[in-house]
């Protein structure tokens, strides 16, 4: 159970006394208001009414609270075993392609291509490894941008490309489903008219001088080819070559892409 008192003045150094009635079974409350110092007090001896005190110290944090029972809280579960990584190591990168790993195979064969025709240093990554390494795990965008800004620290990163096909429901909720690499959805996600899916929220790497995301402008160029398998990822890979006059077998210089 969450709560706060709205009428707690916050910086005021003022002392406030809290007190919860028929809190037998109420074994803690911790104080939330700054999450990167919560702390908690304890129902000593199951006590019935559970009073303690808040000093309304700091300006920048409202009061919150969150009172529960140790028989009612989540029990971990085991999801599965996360390798080494350390993708915080990597650098000098010039073209980065975030994908998953059924479509490695036809990401390397765009990454071989960069790095012959415009010496280009270019890494491969599994967007669930960013997930793991900046988001806790969490499918997060801003984890990827997060993973962006570190990349382009130095100013070197010149593209971001995507393989894998997105949706609108990042959360799956919805029956086939196509969410591979997910994109940023607006914060309209109610509107049906305003409402929008992009990738140029990973590539603000930069700090932001409007609130909304569409008045902003994406600092690194980012594409996508929304492929849902391999096959399908093999096509799109093989007309992006074929434009490029780079497709093994190819008999006309300017690729039969021109023809479709």
């Amino acid at each position: 159970m969450n709560f706060r008192d709205f009428s707690i003045e916050s910086g005021s150094n003022a002392d406030y006394g809290f007190s919860i009635s028929n809190a037998t079974a109420m074994e803690q409350v911790w104080d939330v208001t700054d999450i990167t110092n919560a702390n908690r007090r304890v129902n000593k001896g199951g006590a019935g009414s559970f009073n303690f005190a808040y000093t309304a110290s700091d300006p920048n944090f409202n009061n919150e609270f969150v009172a529960f029972r140790a028989d009612a809280a989540y029990s971990p579960q085991f999801v599965g075993r996360i390798g080494n990584q350390n993708l915080s190591a990597l650098q000098n990168v010039d073209y980065l392609i975030l994908t998953v790993p059924e479509l490695m195979g036809q990401a390397q064969r765009l990454a071989n291509y960069h790095q012959t025709a415009n010496n280009y240093k270019v890494e491969i990554v599994d967007v669930n490894k960013v997930y793991e390494e900046f988001g806790s795990g969490s499918k997060d965008l801003t984890a990827v941008r997060d993973f962006v800004t570190r990349l382009n620290a130095g100013g070197r990163l010149k593209y971001v490309f995507i393989l894998g096909d997105t949706s609108f429901d990042y959360k799956n909720r919805i029956s086939n489903n196509n969410n591979i690499v997910s994109s940023y959805q607006s914060e309209q996600s109610s509107d049906v008219v305003s409402s929008f899916v992009t990738d140029d929220y990973i590539v603000m790497t930069q700090p932001q001088n409007n609130l909304l995301i569409e008045n902003n402008l994406p600092d690194i160029p980012v594409g996508r080819i929304p492929a849902t398998n391999a096959s399908e990822a093999g096509d799109m890979i093989n007309k992006t070559l074929a434009y490029y006059n780079s497709l093994p077998g190819q008999s006309s210089p300017f690729g039969e892409w021109r023809m479709r």
